[in-house]
């Protein structure tokens, strides 16, 4: 139980410092793990203190954070930065409107980036006077420069997008549709309509199936194949080496890959869970964050506690951006996973023939926004970088002489008031002030809130687009004028639920509502991973503490395909097969050394094979026939009383199709096994924390909070794997890793009353 962690707990001589700042006092204190416990008088001393200590614990990361951000990675790291750099600086702004984004924000959020700024140019200071900055500062030859509101600003700009900016597909469409076409002809629209599915009425939701609507929806069906047909006519004839180009520079594929190589933030993902005080065993509402961010070390959320100038929170942010982004405070307590909504448009811009400077819109022949970045290379000459926009942002690609692509974005200019909305958070008692400051998010989250009163709410935010009618939101938009963005989604006709009956509510990046689709990416269906999560709650009369901590660990391992694959293959088995005994004994669990965990994995992807490979094909690569090949196409095509619109069983019978399947997967197995099935061995995945040992089971959460709150108070655990401070040398560069490791938390937050205090 928390309060058994909580007791297990000691503050004995913990770290304390004192920092002056205009008279004013700040004192920061940090517990066994080295989590700062920031206090001060007021928002610009409290603040001042937060940036200080956070610059203490990860600086050469905020260096980082702000050149990854900036596009200013080539100078420390080379011409292997190049394309990153080239990527952030097209779709990113220059430091004067990221000044004047700064200017525009409230009196208190400026205060507060300020006076960050000024807390960690004062380590600084001191780091530099006492030979402590990081080593990594002489290895690559870089002097900190004094940290800007703007750095802030480029850090805060880059994590809303990554964690809530989605909508990249028309390119990957376009591409299916193009090898399609030349692969079945007129059927080509019938399998993309299958593989790009804009609703599936089958994935698990968040907002429970039986909550009453604030209006009539309904589901959103594919567009007639006429409008699609007239919309594809509209659009440039390209080959698959340019769509492929065309993937790669609207996914961000060349910043994520260095990232990917360096370290750095990666992926999006993450859980919630949220349970009101009379489904709670404890009587107190519950909440469950758990970000999935990717494994670094270190990793790329700190821990911080706040305590001043009105504000009393604690939780995780991110190195450069002062805040908390998930947390509790005394009231409340939140959390967000992304939303997966489409917040992204790829407008296709007609180059004028005439003047290739210009574009043509709306009739008129307008001139490109150009501008010349120099990016400074490392052992290399300067390189300039040419940065174009037209009316609807950034152009990402250019085809020839006659395209030019654009990412059209709902949070263009708009990104920091996600950050509005958090410090928003801080001030919330009940889930309508919550619900206000969601109002203020712009790029697509999922908040899952749960308060000291014992209520729960859940809210879809971000601001989409109402796009034409006229137009097929799967494929790229013609950017001449005639097809422009209706406006947006109003806040009101966003999914929600508050004060759900049934006493829960989860989200692990799920669809959010039955009548909510999702555009130009099939991203949510039947086989989903969030179904376990409804299914463990589903089944608890009352849920706990320790029964949550219990669902983290069951869902890091458990294979949901197999509550749709499974049981049909068995039943086509005869009993006495030896694949066959070790499945119908397997718990579906995927955990290390697992046999059947082996043959199931070998099955399953024999089975996509089996059913859609020989309609399809490949795609190119193996790598894209599976980003196709998704488990809830496979099922729409395999459950019973299907009837695809193509014959991908090519005659043969479902059962047919499953039994081949497996006689392949079962060679497959054999070749390292032999006939001896039970000697197969499943591989798990694992957090990589490189250059410290892995940990088994990968899929959980970077940074995992539980808080319980009630009138008496609020209790909360956490970890942060592997540790709080970047440096080998410190005691908390690793002393959370194993606790991650045996499924362990240690202490956040412990403000409930004392006994005596409960009596009165």
């Amino acid at each position: 139980m928390l309060s058994a962690i909580l007791s297990a707990f000691v503050l004995a001589s913990v770290p304390q410092q004192t920092l002056e700042l205009d008279g004013e006092t700040v004192r920061i204190t940090r517990d066994p793990f080295g989590v700062p416990h920031i206090v001060a008088p007021s928002i610009r001393s409290l603040f001042y203190g937060a940036g200080y200590a956070v610059a203490q614990d990860r600086l050469w990361q905020m260096e980082r954070n702000r050149r990854m951000a900036k596009g200013e990675m080539a100078e420390i790291y080379g011409p292997d930065a190049l394309a990153q750099d080239r990527a952030a600086r097209t779709d990113g702004y220059t430091e004067d409107e990221r000044q004047r984004h700064f200017d525009r924000l409230g009196l208190r959020l400026k205060s507060a980036i300020r006076a960050y700024a000024k807390g960690v140019n004062s380590w600084v200071a001191e780091a530099k006077r006492e030979g402590k900055l990081p080593k990594e500062f002489a290895q690559f030859g870089v002097d900190p420069r004094p940290w800007e509101v703007t750095d802030t600003v480029a850090i805060a700009q880059l994590m809303s997008r990554r964690f809530g900016a989605f909508g990249e597909g028309e390119f990957r469409n376009l591409l299916a549709f193009t090898y399609l076409e030349a692969r079945l002809k007129d059927k080509a629209l019938d399998a993309v309509n299958d593989i790009a599915w804009m609703d599936d009425a089958e994935a698990p939701v968040t907002v429970p199936r039986d909550a009453p609507l604030s209006r009539s929806h309904k589901p959103v069906p594919n567009p007639p194949r006429e409008l699609t047909k007239a919309h594809l006519a509209l659009l440039p004839k390209l080959g698959l080496a340019d769509l492929l180009e065309g993937i790669r520079a609207f996914a961000h594929s060349d910043e994520k890959e260095f990232a990917e190589a360096h370290g750095l933030y990666t992926r999006f993902g993450s859980y919630a869970i949220a349970v009101d005080a009379q489904r709670s065993a404890t009587g107190n509402a519950l909440l469950l964050g758990a970000p999935q961010m990717g494994w670094t070390t270190p990793q790329i959320a700190h821990e911080i506690r706040l305590e001043g100038g009105g504000i009393e929170v604690a939780g995780m942010g991110f190195p450069g951006i002062p805040g908390v982004l998930i947390g509790h405070t005394r009231h409340l307590a939140w959390t967000t996973t992304s939303g997966l909504g489409d917040t992204e448009d790829v407008f296709v811009e007609h180059i004028d023939p005439e003047n290739p400077a210009n574009y043509l819109y709306d009739g008129k022949s307008l001139p490109f926004e150009v501008r010349v970045e120099e990016i400074k290379v490392k052992g290399g000459e300067t390189v300039r970088h040419e940065v174009r926009r037209s009316v609807h942002g950034p152009v990402v690609r250019t085809s020839g002489k006659q395209w030019a692509y654009a990412r059209h974005s709902t949070y263009w200019e708009r990104e920091l008031d996600n950050f509005e909305a958090f410090f928003a958070f801080y001030e919330a008692k009940n889930l309508a002030e919550f619900e206000a400051a969601c109002r203020k998010v712009i790029t697509s989250h999922n908040f899952l809130a749960a308060t000291s009163s014992g209520e729960i709410g859940y809210w879809y935010a971000g601001r989409y687009p109402v796009r034409s009618e006229k137009l097929d939101p799967r494929f790229p938009t013609p950017g001449t004028g005639e097809y422009e963005w209706k406006g947006f989604v109003p806040f009101e006709e966003l999914p929600k639920c508050v004060k759900p009956s049934r006493g829960w509510l989860a989200n692990w990046n799920n669809k959010p509502a039955t009548w909510y689709g999702h555009s130009d990416t099939p991203t949510w269906g039947a086989v989903f991973r969030s179904k376990r999560l409804d299914d463990l709650l589903g089944s608890m009369l009352l849920i706990s503490p320790d029964r949550l901590r219990e669902v983290v660990r069951d869902i890091a391992t458990y294979q949901v395909d197999a509550d749709f694959f499974l049981e049909p293959l068995l039943r086509e088995l005869p009993s006495h097969d030896a694949g066959a005994r070790l499945l119908r004994a397997w718990d579906r669990h995927e955990r290390e050394g697992s046999a059947a965990a082996a043959l199931f994995r070998a099955y399953v992807g024999r089975l996509r094979e089996e059913t859609l490979l020989p309609t399809l094909g490949n795609f190119g690569s193996d790598q894209s026939f599976r980003q196709v090949a998704q488990a809830s196409y496979l099922w729409h095509v395999l459950k019973p009383g299907a009837k695809p619109k193509l014959d991908y069983l090519v005659g043969r019978s479902r059962e047919q199709v499953m039994r081949a399947a497996w006689e392949k997967a079962v060679a497959d197995i054999q070749k390292d096994a032999g006939d001896d099935l039970s000697r197969a061995t499943f591989r798990a995945s694992q957090m990589n924390l490189a250059p410290l040992p892995p940990v088994p089971y990968s899929n959980r959460g970077t940074y995992i909070m539980l808080a319980e709150l009630g009138r008496r108070g609020v209790r909360s655990i956490s970890v942060l794997c592997p540790g709080q401070s970047e440096d080998p040398a410190s005691p908390h560069y690793s002393d959370q890793r194993d606790l991650a490791s045996w499924w362990m938390y240690k202490p956040l937050w412990d403000s409930v009353r004392p006994r005596t205090e409960r009596s009165q």
